[in-house]
C-alpha cells in the first residue's frame, strides 16, 4: 500500500464503524522540514516510509511494530527515494530522483544496499516501483527528453536484472511521481502520460499501450485500480471517476473538496470501501465510490496547506517540479547553476493544460527568481505548478 504523505504519517485500522479509526504514530521520522514520498506495508508490523530530506540525512524509515517507533536505513549515494517497494522482511527496493535514476535493493533487510540498474539512458527520474511476487517487478520513469521513450523497467528474476520493455511514448512523464501510475500485476497497468494527456492501458507489461478514449478530458491527481476490471481517478476539482471494465467505460461521482488528490486506496478483500486523501482531507466511501464522506481526521490544519509551496530538484540542477498552494508568494529559489538560461513552464492543475514557456536568467550565484504567477497576482488565489528545465 502506498501513500503520499506530508509532515506524519497515521496508519489505518479499519472497523465495523462507518469511519476508519485512526492513531498517529509519528515516533522517529523526521518533523515539519521533511515532506513523505511513499510508504509501502508488509503488514500490520512491517512498513518503510520515503521522505524527502536534503543528504547526508537518513530518507528510508522502517518500523516492525506497527508505528510505535521508526528507524532510519541509510541508502547509500541516494536521496528523496521517490518510491519503495517490500517482497518480504529483507528483500527491499527503493528508486530515486535525485543523482543518477537507480534502481536500488537490499537482500537483508537494509542493511547493506545494491545498485541494481543505472537508468541514465532510458529516464531522467523514476517515479513508481512495484513488485507481483517474488521475482516479477515493474519500474516506471519519466523519459530522457522529448525524443525518447517513456520508460519502463521490467525484472522476472527477483531485481537481479532489469530490462526496458518500451519503445513508445515519446517524452512521456508522470508529471506527479507514482500517483499516476499503477499496475495490478505483471502484465496489467495504466499510465496518465502527462506528456499527450491521455490516459493508456498495457496488457502485455508495458511493452505497447493503448488509449482509453472513452475516459474524460481530465488530468487525473492520481489513479488506482482494485484489479484489472475495478479503478478509480481522482480530480478534485472535477470529481471521481469510476470504471469497473478495465476502462472501457468511466462514469463520475461527486467530491467535496478543493484541494489537491494525493492518494486512493482500496480496503483488502472489499472494494467496496475506498479513501482518497488529499493534501489536508480525508476521504470515505463504503458503496464503491458511489458516495464520500469527509473523515474525522479530517482538518488537522486548521488552514489546510494555504501558502505552503513545495520543490523537488534533481542533483545535476536541469530538473526541478515545483508546487504552490493557493496563498504563495513569490519565491526566490537558491541553488541552481550560476548564470544559466532556464525554461519556466507553469502547469494549470484545473484543467491539465502547460502555460507557454519562459525564459529565465539566474544570477551569478544560482538564484533564480519567479517575477510573476500565471495570474500576475503577487500572492496566488488558487494552486498552480511549476516546471523548470534548462535550454
Amino acid at each position: 500500500m502506498k501513500e503520499y504523505l506530508v509532515f506524519i504519517l497515521t496508519f489505518l485500522l479499519f472497523s465495523t464503524l462507518c469511519y476508519p479509526q485512526w492513531v498517529k504514530v509519528d515516533s522517529g521520522l523526521p518533523g515539519w522540514e521533511s515532506q513523505g514520498f511513499a510508504i509501502d506495508a508488509l503488514n500490520g508490523s512491517f512498513a518503510l516510509i520515503s521522505v524527502g530530506l536534503p543528504p547526508p540525512a537518513s530518507t528510508l524509515y522502517k518500523t516492525i511494530d506497527g508505528g510505535i517507533s521508526w528507524n532510519p536505513l541509510i541508502v547509500p549515494n541516494s536521496s528523496e527515494l521517490t518510491d519503495v517497494a517490500i517482497v518480504d522482511e529483507n528483500r527491499i527496493f527503493v528508486c530515486n530522483i535525485s543523482g543518477p535514476p537507480l534502481i536500488i535493493g537490499t537482500s537483508d533487510g537494509g542493511d547493506n544496499w545494491e545498485n541494481l540498474f543505472d537508468a541514465s539512458s532510458v529516464s531522467i527520474f523514476l517515479d513508481y516501483i512495484e513488485f507481483f511476487g517474488e521475482n516479477n517487478g515493474m519500474v516506471m520513469g519519466d523519459a530522457v527528453n522529448e525524443n525518447s521513450p517513456a520508460a519502463f523497467i521490467q525484472t522476472s528474476d527477483g531485481g537481479q536484472n532489469w530490462n526496458p520493455v518500451n519503445n513508445s511514448l515519446l517524452g512521456g512523464f508522470s508529471g506527479n511521481m507514482w500517483t499516476r501510475i499503477d499496475f495490478v500485476n505483471q502484465d496489467i497497468g495504466y499510465f496518465f502520460d502527462s506528456q499527450t494527456q491521455k490516459l493508456l492501458k498495457t496488457i502485455n507489461g508495458g511493452s505497447d499501450w493503448a488509449e482509453l478514449t472513452s475516459f474524460p478530458s481530465v488530468t487525473p491527481m492520481v489513479i488506482k485500480f482494485y484489479d484489472q476490471n475495478i479503478g478509480l481517478a481522482l480530480q478534485t476539482y472535477v470529481g471521481v471517476f469510476r470504471t469497473f471494465n478495465g476502462g472501457t467505460t468511466w462514469d463520475t461521482t461527486s467530491i467535496n473538496t478543493n484541494s489537491y488528490g494525493s492518494d486512493i486506496e482500496f480496503l483488502p478483500n472489499d472494494p467496496s470501501k475506498i479513501l482518497i486523501a488529499t493534501l489536508d482531507e480525508l476521504f470515505f466511501s463504503s458503496d464503491a465510490g458511489a458516495t464520500w464522506q469527509m473523515d474525522p481526521i479530517s482538518g488537522s490544519f486548521e488552514d489546510g496547506l494555504d501558502g505552503w509551496s513545495y520543490m523537488m530538484r534533481n542533483g545535476e540542477k536541469d530538473f526541478a517540479m515545483l508546487y504552490f498552494e493557493n496563498g504563495s508568494v513569490k519565491p526566490t529559489l537558491k541553488g541552481f547553476i550560476p548564470e544559466k538560461q532556464y525554461m519556466l513552464t507553469w502547469f494549470d492543475p484545473r484543467n491539465g493544460k502547460w502555460e507557454i514557456p519562459i525564459s529565465v536568467k539566474t544570477d551569478d550565484k544560482g538564484s533564480l527568481i519567479i517575477s510573476s504567477f500565471p495570474d500576475s497576482q503577487n500572492s496566488l488565489t488558487t494552486d498552480w505548478a511549476l516546471k523548470i528545465t534548462t535550454q
